[in-house]
Parts: structure tokens; sequence; C-alpha cells
């Protein structure tokens, strides 16, 4: 088991890799999307990398097309669970869930609230 302080780290961590994946994937799609304006009508070289616009046609399953007593009908449905790690910056709204955490040798007290 980690101490709290390794937990704290990690979370700090994974929140602001998070961070900057989310600003990356911002950036590429403005790179994208202006790629995509210029319409090149071939693979564009830079110094680096070489771009190609491809377009593809696929065809994929649309569960909402079948009829209302398939949909709903549970021999036809998987239930699954799904582990997910949520991050959100310690002072925002969405983090008053999060309290800080306690080892499981530790003492603490409980108070409810009515």
């Amino acid at each position: 088991m980690r101490h709290q302080s390794d937990m704290a780290a990690l979370a700090d961590a994974l929140g602001d890799v998070r961070a900057r994946i989310k600003a990356l994937k911002s950036e590429e799609a403005k790179l994208r999307r202006a790629i995509l304006d210029a319409r090149p009508n071939g693979p564009v070289s830079g110094r680096g990398y070489c771009v190609d616009v491809r377009v593809r046609t696929s065809r994929r399953f649309d569960a909402k097309l079948l009829p209302e007593a398939i949909r709903n009908d549970p021999a036809y449905c998987k239930v699954t669970e799904t582990r997910t790690v949520i991050t959100n910056p310690a002072g925002d709204a969405r983090s008053k869930r999060c309290a800080p955490s306690v080892a499981k040798d530790e003492e603490f007290d409980v108070f409810e609230r009515d």
C-alpha cells in the first residue's frame, strides 16, 4: 500500500499529464482543421513529417435502428463493469467529492449531519 503522500503525488502527476494531453488534443484539432480547410490535393511534406488526407467509408452497426422490443430485451444485453479514474483540479467544484485519503492504519473521526 502506498503512503498518503505517494498517493497525493500520483493524483497530481495524473492530473498534470491529463491537462497536457487535453491541451495537445486541442492543438492537434486546430492543426488538423487547418490542413483539412486547406484542401491539399496530395501529401504535404514538412521538414520532419508528411501528412496525407485520406477518405474512407465504413459500415457500422447502429443499435438505435433495431425495433424497441429487441433494444429493451435483457436477453440481448450484456452488463459490463468499467473502472474510471476521474481527475479534476483540487479547487474545482467537481472535486468536492474528493476528501483527503486516510491510510488504513490511521485513526479518524466521523461527523454526521442531519
